[in-house]
């Protein structure tokens, strides 16, 4: 049995004791009219989320993931966290986060985990792991970087700092776009 679209929206049905299916969409044209099958495909006013999910739509393409290479500048923000502490890391959400070489930063992940952690600023969750992150930081000599921990999670964030005097950003925190598109760093 074929179905079409006016079977799967949820703004057509057909009225008892009637053949045809009635548009009951006030934004559409033909509300409260008999609709055929071509004036349904042809509707403008209906959202992905009237069709049923079996009618294939494009999805959203992944958030692009950096490539993997060395990169010490960000490997060593592991470095300006404190010191671990066994017994304040029991009591967080998570546990402390891993900084790999490439820069990649990626929390451990227990049993009991089922929430992954929060965004870092500078860097785009893997679509394949929601627990690493990779960054979008591009290399900078001039940059002053710096991870803290949060209190009763244990997520980490990430403060840039600009520490170039030529460049009119210095000294203030920075977006990982605003460093990529300094003039100074380019130079």
């Amino acid at each position: 049995m074929t179905h079409d679209i006016q079977d799967f929206c949820r703004y057509r049905f057909t009225p008892l004791g009637s053949k045809a299916p009635v548009c009951h969409n006030s934004d559409c044209p033909s509300h409260k009219q008999s609709v055929t099958p071509e004036q349904c495909r042809a509707c403008t006013n209906i959202h992905p989320d009237d069709v049923a999910t079996h009618i294939t739509l494009p999805l959203p393409a992944p958030p692009p993931v950096p490539p993997s290479e060395p990169r010490p500048d960000m490997a060593a923000i592991g470095l300006t966290l404190p010191a671990a502490d066994p017994v304040k890391d029991a009591e967080r959400t998570f546990q402390r986060p891993i900084f790999h070489a490439d820069g990649r930063i990626e929390y451990p992940r227990r049993d009991k985990d089922w929430e992954p952690p929060q965004n870092i600023n500078g860097y785009v969750r893997d679509p394949d792991n929601k627990w690493v992150f990779h960054p979008l930081w591009v290399p900078c000599a001039f940059r002053h970087q710096t991870a803290f921990l949060k209190a009763n999670c244990g997520c980490i964030d990430v403060i840039c700092r600009c520490n170039s005097p030529q460049s009119p950003m210095f000294a203030q925190r920075l977006a990982h776009e605003t460093c990529a598109n300094c003039p100074v760093r380019k130079k």
